[in-house]
C-alpha cells in the first residue's frame, strides 16, 4: 500500500457512520479514535506528549506535540523528540527560549504514521469500540438471563466449534458453543431455534451473550411452554438435572390448592406432553417424579423402588455436607440403575444431592453391609419372587420381564449392556437367562464421539481465537485504507 495521505473528509465521514451504526455518540467516537492515535504515537515516542482532538460533528482533527524551545545551536545538535530551536518554534507562534511550543501534528500524514501505524490505530479503535459496545449489550441483556429466546443461526465456526446467533435484528450476536448444543444436532444457518440465555459476560472481546440448548434451564423453560400448569404456578419444578442428549430428570410438586397428580399432568395422556417435549430435544428422554421432602424417600423414588433391594443411608452431618447412600440392587437391576456410561446414577445423585455407591446383594453380603430393606408398600408396590404388583393393576412375570427390557433399551445398546454387565462380573449366560437380552433393540441416536466429547469439554471461551468471526467494527475506516491503495 502506498504511503499517501488520507482524505480527512472521508476519515471523518467514516467515523460518523460508525457512530450512527452502533448508536454511540459522535463525541465518544471522537474520544476513542483520539486515544487510539495517541497510543500508537506513544509506542514510538513513549515519553513525548501529543494532544489530539477529533470533533466528528464539525469535521475537524486537531493535534499538536509539546516541545521545549531552546537556543539556536551552532552545531545543530539537540533532541528533536523533546526540543525545538527558537528559530523553528517561531513558525508556530511568538515563543521564547524556555517556552513550551505547541507544534501542529498531522495525524493523517504518512510522514507521521505509515500504513502499519494506521492499521494499529484502527485495531485499537475496534477493540475500544468493542468494549464499549459489549458494555451496552451487558446492560441491555443482563436482565434476560434465564429466559428462553428464539433466533436464527448467523454462521458456524468450524475451527473453534461454535455458532453465532443473530439477535436484535442483527445488531448483536449470541455465542453458542458446540458443548451447549444437544449432542448430534446440526443447526443450519438461517434457521430459527430456541435458546436459553445462560449468562451475559462483562468482557472486552468475543460475544458476551452466552446461549445454551444443553442447560437444564432450557428444558425447564420449554416445559413451562408445553405444560400450562407449570406456567401458571400450579405445578412447581423443585429440582431438575440434565445430561443433554441422554436424559432429563425432574421432580415436581403441586401447590396446596391443586387437586391433581402433578406427575400425571406433566406426562399427559399417553405421555403426549412429554413426547412433544422430547421431540424438540432430539428424542432425549424426560423422566418426571414427585418431589419428596424426606431425602431418603426422595432417593428411593428417583432410583425407582422396584429397582432396589435395600439401602444404607447416612444423613449429612453439617449444612455444608451432603448425605451418602449405598444402594443394594439385584444383579439383573444393576445395569438399569447405573445407566449408559453411568449417566442415570449421575443424574440421580445430582437431583437428590447425595453421594451414591452401588452394590449387588452378593457384594453387600461380602462386605457385611448393614442396610434397610425397601418398604415397597410405601411406594405403591408389593414384591413377590422378583415380581412387582401395583395396587391398581397386576403384572404377569412376562410383563415384568418386558418392562425390564424396556428400561434397559432406554439406557443401553446391546454391546454397551454386555460390556457394562461384564465389568460387574456378570456372565453372558446370566444376562441371557435373566434378561433375554438378545431381543433388546437400540433405536436412540448414537452418542457423541469420545474424541469430540473430550474436545468440547476442553473448550475455553476466554482463550478462544475469535479473529475469524470478530464483529467488523469500523469497516468504514478500513475502506479508507482500501481507497488509498486504489490511488497507487
Amino acid at each position: 500500500m502506498a504511503n499517501t495521505k488520507m482524505n480527512p473528509a472521508l476519515f471523518i465521514e467514516a467515523l460518523k457512520e460508525v457512530a450512527k451504526e452502533y448508536e454511540i455518540s459522535s463525541g465518544k467516537i471522537g474520544d476513542i479514535i483520539a486515544n487510539s492515535i495517541i497510543k500508537v504515537y506513544k509506542k514510538a515516542k513513549e515519553e513525548c506528549t501529543l494532544f489530539v482532538n477529533v470533533d466528528v460533528d464539525n469535521g475537524t482533527i486537531e493535534a499538536y506535540e509539546e516541545l521545549k524551545v531552546i537556543d539556536n545551536l551552532a552545531d545543530g545538535e539537540y533532541d528533536d523528540f523533546f526540543e525545538i530551536t527558537l528559530q523553528d518554534a517561531q513558525q508556530y507562534g511568538n515563543y521564547a527560549i524556555g517556552d513550551v511550543c505547541k507544534r501542529p501534528f498531522d495525524v493523517l500524514s504518512p510522514k507521521n504514521f505509515d500504513d502499519k501505524d494506521i492499521r494499529q490505530i484502527i485495531q485499537i479503535f475496534k477493540q475500544k469500540l468493542n468494549e464499549l459496545n459489549n458494555s451496552k449489550i451487558f446492560d441491555a441483556w443482563i436482565d434476560k438471563v434465564g429466559e428462553l429466546i428464539t433466533a436464527p443461526i448467523e454462521k458456524y465456526d468450524e475451527k473453534n466449534k461454535f455458532y453465532l446467533v443473530e439477535l436484535d435484528e442483527g445488531k448483536h450476536f449470541g455465542f453458542l458453543s458446540s458443548k451447549e448444543c444437544i449432542p448430534g444436532e446440526v443447526l443450519r444457518p438461517g434457521d430459527k431455534y430456541k435458546y436459553y440465555v445462560k449468562e451475559v459476560k462483562q468482557q472486552s472481546r468475543g460475544w458476551p451473550i452466552i446461549l445454551s440448548r444443553a442447560d437444564a434451564g432450557f428444558v425447564k423453560k420449554i416445559l413451562s411452554l408445553e405444560i400450562p400448569e407449570i406456567a401458571t404456578g400450579e405445578i412447581e419444578i423443585v429440582r431438575i438435572e440434565r445430561i443433554a442428549g441422554f436424559k432429563t430428570k425432574l421432580a415436581v410438586v403441586a401447590n396446596a390448592n391443586a387437586a391433581f397428580d402433578p406427575v400425571g399432568i406433566c406426562v399427559g395422556p399417553k405421555g403426549s406432553r412429554i413426547k412433544a417435549l422430547s421431540e424438540q430435544l432430539q428424542n432425549e428422554k424426560i423422566e418426571v417424579i414427585p418431589y419428596i421432602e424426606d431425602k431418603k424417600d426422595f432417593l428411593i423414588t428417583a432410583v425407582g423402588a422396584r429397582n432396589l433391594e435395600g439401602l444404607s443411608f447416612i444423613p449429612a452431618k453439617t449444612e455444608e455436607d451432603i448425605p451418602h447412600a449405598t444402594l443394594v440392587v439385584s444383579e439383573d437391576k444393576l445395569a438399569i440403575v447405573i445407566g449408559k456410561k453411568g449417566f442415570n446414577i449421575r443424574l440421580i445423585s445430582k437431583l437428590v444431592g447425595c453421594s451414591i455407591d452401588i452394590l449387588t446383594v452378593q457384594q453387600a453380603a461380602a462386605v457385611h453391609l448393614e442396610y434397610s430393606p425397601i418398604d415397597y408398600s410405601k411406594f405403591g408396590f408389593t414384591k413377590s419372587a422378583n415380581n412387582y404388583t401395583s395396587p391398581r393393576s397386576s403384572a404377569s412375570p412376562s410383563t415384568s420381564r418386558r418392562n425390564a427390557r424396556v428400561n434397559i433399551q432406554d439406557y443401553m445398546s446391546n454391546d454397551e449392556l454386555l460390556s457394562q454387565l461384564d465389568e460387574n462380573n456378570f456372565s453372558n449366560e446370566d444376562i441371557y437367562k435373566n434378561l433375554n437380552v438378545e431381543k433388546v433393540t437400540y433405536s436412540k441416536q448414537p452418542p457423541v464421539d469420545q474424541d469430540e466429547e473430550a474436545a468440547l469439554d476442553d473448550f475455553d471461551y476466554d482463550n478462544t481465537d475469535f479473529s475469524a468471526f470478530e464483529d467488523e467494527f469500523g469497516d468504514e475506516i478500513n475502506d479508507i485504507l482500501n481507497e488509498q491503495e486504489n490511488k497507487k
